[in-house]
């Protein structure tokens, strides 16, 4: 975890501003610190016969509300829709149903993995090049992003 100094003169700064609203600066200086995230899952992705998955790592907006904004790398929406099975891993096989009776997202989930197992179904494990890549690079685009977020303030304030 990363701690920004002088948060309460930022606060202030962001507050004076006229041109941007602060939710636009902090979102360029989140997506500027993102990009440095993209590219260390890119360089991790495995490389497969098509190549797809390294091209749709990509930053994209995340939630945004009244006091809040935030930014997200995703992988797979557009031609590697298979992004997820290889960064958290898969069954091999046909799917299984699972009971709608069960109730809780843990506990169906407990009964696919049961029953995945209980019809011969070979769990694959995944790459996990997502979650290495951001433990890889979290501090330095942490870092980034307040620069960033700085000299864009500068840029506006004078």
């Amino acid at each position: 975890m990363s701690n920004v100094t002088g948060g309460k003169e930022l606060a202030a700064d962001l507050k004076r501003l006229k041109e941007r609203t602060p939710k636009q600066l902090t979102r360029i200086a989140l997506r500027f610190g993102a990009k440095i995230i993209q590219k260390a899952a890119q360089d991790e992705a495995p490389r497969g016969p098509t190549g797809r998955l390294k091209g749709d790592i990509r930053v994209a907006a995340g939630s945004s509300k009244k006091d809040f904004v935030s930014v997200k790398v995703i992988a797979g929406k557009k031609a590697a829709f298979y992004a997820g099975f290889v960064d958290e891993g898969h069954y091999t096989g046909k799917r299984v149903r699972v009971s709608n009776k069960i109730k809780g997202r843990d506990a169906r989930k407990a009964e696919y993995h049961r029953l995945s197992r209980a019809k011969g179904r070979t769990w694959i494990e995944g790459n996990h090049f997502m979650t290495k890549a951001f433990d890889a690079t979290k501090d330095k685009a942490t870092d980034a992003a307040s620069a960033k977020l700085v000299e864009l303030m500068d840029q506006v304030l004078h």
